[in-house]
This record gives C-alpha cells, structure tokens and sequence, in this order.
C-alpha cells in the first residue's frame, strides 16, 4: 500500500481549500473575468469616441470629411478597434474602410466584438456611433479558461509551496534531532520500562 507523507497529505489539503477560496470569490464576483474587463475598456473608449464626435456635430461648421478624418485617426490611433462608423436615420455621415462589410446588425451580429452609442447635439439625437472592434485574441486560452485555469494555478502553487516549507519544517523538527544523543543511548541501553512522575 502506497503510504503518502504527512507532508504532502497536509500540502494537497492546503492545495484544495486554496482551489476552494477562488472558487467561492469566482461565485461571489471578487474576481473580476478577464473578458469582462475588455469589454468595460472597450466600453470607455466607445463612450470617449463618442463624445469627440458629439463636440463635432454640435459645431455648425464641422463638415463631413472632418468627421471622416476623425473617424479614421480613431482606427489607425487604437489598434484595438477594426473600423467605426457614425449614421443617421437614412444614410452614413462617415465612416472608416470597411466598416460596411465588418458592421452586421443586431440580431446576427456578435455582441462582444462591436457595439453602438447614440450620439446627441444640442440635447437632440444626431446619429448612432458604430464601432468594430477586433477579436478578442488578447484574452487567449486563460481568459477562456477562466477560472478554471486561475483556480488550478493558484492550487498547484499553494500545494507546492506548502509541501516545500512543511518538509523543511518537519526535518528539523524530527524528534531524532531535538532528542539529545545521551537521552537517546540511555533509553537504548535501558530494558526495563521508565515511569516518568
């Protein structure tokens, strides 16, 4: 039968109630995910595109091509961001390449890679903000993964660490070590038993 040190029982254990912490602030929404903090930065820079815009449109003398200028720094300044557009009711006012061909609408569009903002002038709706953001590649296998992979690292960690201090810990607290060798050879030596009072 294979017998597991003390050691490493108390090491897996320290392992599993550690799995067990992030699990528990995962449910409680402690840990923030990392997609969900993408979108609350793609988020900000929607809402900071448009206010540009709105500044722009509340100018009377803004013309479209300054717009279109706008709009286009906006895709070569954030990498992140895959093309934009800003339309009315009817028809575009500006937008960058390919915008048309990325934009997909609602109902058959994915919701995490482009988003919409109204943008208003003079407290009046002017037009809709499109952005086309890239795909989310940034997040990779943990952001997929996740928690599992944070709860695996953290656990694998922990019971690693733990196993290294408690083996080091319970080397030089081994009772052959603290007992002195004269205490040692006198209970060796002796055959009848010893009453301790």
């Amino acid at each position: 039968m294979l017998q597991i040190k003390p050691a490493t029982r108390i090491a897996i254990t320290l392992g599993f109630i550690s799995a067990t912490i992030v699990w528990i602030a995962h449910g409680l929404n402690l840990i923030p995910s990392p997609n969900a903090l993408v979108q609350e930065k793609r988020l900000a820079v929607v809402k900071t595109l448009a206010g540009s815009i709105s500044g722009l449109a509340t100018d009377k003398s803004t013309s479209n091509t300054a717009l279109q200028r706008s709009l286009e720094m906006a895709v070569r300044l954030n990498k992140d961001i895959r093309s934009v557009g800003v339309r009315g009711k009817a028809r575009y006012f500006a937008k960058s390449k390919k915008h048309r061909t990325n934009w997909q609408s609602k109902a058959s569009g994915d919701q995490l890679n482009q988003a919409e903002l109204e943008v208003f002038a003079n407290k009046k709706l002017w037009g809709t903000l499109e952005v086309c953001f890239a795909d989310q590649e940034s997040v990779g296998l943990v952001g997929y993964m996740f928690p599992l992979s944070l709860v695996a690292f953290v656990s694998v960690l922990t019971t690693g660490f733990s196993w290294w201090v408690l083996n080091r810990s319970f080397r030089y607290l081994s009772p052959s070590k603290v007992v002195p060798k004269r205490v040692r050879s006198a209970f060796d030596t002796l055959t009848e038993g010893i009453v301790l009072i």
